[in-house]
């Protein structure tokens, strides 16, 4: 929307930001890009690092032993 209403370097700022963006959205969503550079953007190893640290479903709980 930037891109379109705002005049001088604003737009250019934001013609770029677009086209970058919607480069980056193909690349990690696309079906024929997903599986091959998917994996392998820098966005997709700190989200499931995040994931796996904080979101990841935990191990079933196992009650300890009594021991009386």
């Amino acid at each position: 929307m930037g891109a379109v209403i705002l005049r001088g370097r604003e737009r250019r700022w934001w013609a770029g930001f677009a086209f970058l963006g919607s480069g980056y959205l193909m690349l990690a969503s696309a079906p024929w890009f997903a599986d091959e550079f998917g994996s392998r953007l820098i966005t997709t190893k700190v989200l499931m690092s995040f994931y796996n640290g904080f979101l990841a479903p935990s191990p079933v709980f196992r009650q300890p032993p009594i021991l009386w």
